[in-house]
């Protein structure tokens, strides 16, 4: 399985339903605002470079030295594979696979602290 260096957000789809008095209402988020919702416990849908969608399960969202990654899980993967991915604030519709193995081992020794695994 082969997830590319930059994936795009689906732009729709993803919306986040909320109370306000005796309303319901829903609200697209952006993908940094689904990642960073604690409660989000739907699956992410990316697409890669060539435009083939992927679709992925949350892990965790960590902080590492000032920056925000995603641990996700393609539903396609082994049970124990994940992908680590820098999300850029400024930019809320894309995310960057770490290449970097030493880092992506760092950020997910930080998760297994975090989970108490």
């Amino acid at each position: 399985m082969h997830v590319s260096t930059v994936v795009r957000a689906r732009r729709f789809a993803q919306h986040k339903r909320f109370q306000r008095g005796d309303m319901e209402e829903t609200a697209d988020l952006t993908l940094l605002a689904r990642l960073l919702d604690e409660d989000n416990d739907e699956n992410v849908f990316l697409f890669d470079e060539s435009g083939n969608e992927i679709e992925l399960e949350q892990i965790a969202t960590i902080v590492h030295d000032s920056q925000i990654y995603a641990i996700m899980r393609p539903l396609d993967a082994e049970e124990d594979e994940a992908v680590v991915f820098l999300v850029d604030p400024k930019d809320e519709e894309s995310i960057n696979v770490v290449e970097d193995e030493k880092l992506a081992e760092k950020v997910l020794e930080l998760y297994h602290e975090k989970a108490g695994v």
